[in-house]
């Protein structure tokens, strides 16, 4: 391979120990849209109340539990779960990539222990906490998820048990800074290996 890129610092090391190559640290895909542009791929939903948004793809703790419920309480909300229940009182509710995209949209809150639910929650600036994930193997998923609160300045929106009574993600425009900044490294690449294959073609 000519060009060899990476989403994690982590990754770039791997590389590096693997071929003697410094790859690039570049952003997840999902920087690459603006907050319309992936509003325009999403589908409309069929929800009429207002609703907490559970997106958690291992068993949250009962701390989640109680706090989403008393949180549903008091906004006067219903809980929705998506794609994963793990047999918890609330609605359950499934959907592709489309779906995905809207219900963190018109959520009231979100809830998870997903990297890509919480950056779509940054970029569609709907309040969230995002929460430790540990694998079936017992490994703690968690160095991305700090990576992208660092990123954005949102390490409050990491919760270890009850989150603070407060939901705002914060400065929206520091966020379309940063997500602009992150896009431009993409097209830089990119040019990079444009202009290398074009030149092989010349």
């Amino acid at each position: 391979y000519q060009f060899l890129s990476v989403r994690e610092a982590s990754g770039q090391k791997i590389v590096q120990g693997l071929t003697g190559r410094t790859a690039p640290v570049l952003p997840d895909p999902v920087y690459l849209l603006s907050a319309e542009q992936w509003r325009a791929i999403s589908i409309d939903i069929s929800c009429s109340t207002n609703y907490i948004l559970m997106f958690f793809i291992a068993q949250p703790n009962e701390s989640v539990i109680k706090y989403a419920q008393k949180e549903a309480e008091r906004r006067n909300a219903q809980i929705i779960w998506l794609s994963y229940n793990h047999d918890q009182d609330g609605l359950f509710v499934n959907g592709g990539p489309r779906e995905f995209v809207s219900y963190i949209d018109k959520a009231e809150l979100v809830l998870t222990d997903s990297f890509h639910a919480a950056l779509f929650s940054i970029i569609l600036d709907s309040p969230f906490y995002v929460y430790q994930r540990t694998d079936s193997h017992g490994s703690k998923q968690i160095g991305r998820i700090h990576n992208l609160l660092e990123k954005f300045q949102m390490q409050s929106r990491f919760a270890k048990d009850m989150p603070p009574e407060e939901d705002s993600n914060g400065d929206y425009e520091r966020v379309r800074e940063v997500l602009e900044s992150e896009k431009n490294k993409v097209d830089l690449y990119l040019k990079e290996i444009t202009s290398y294959y074009l030149g092989d073609c010349e």
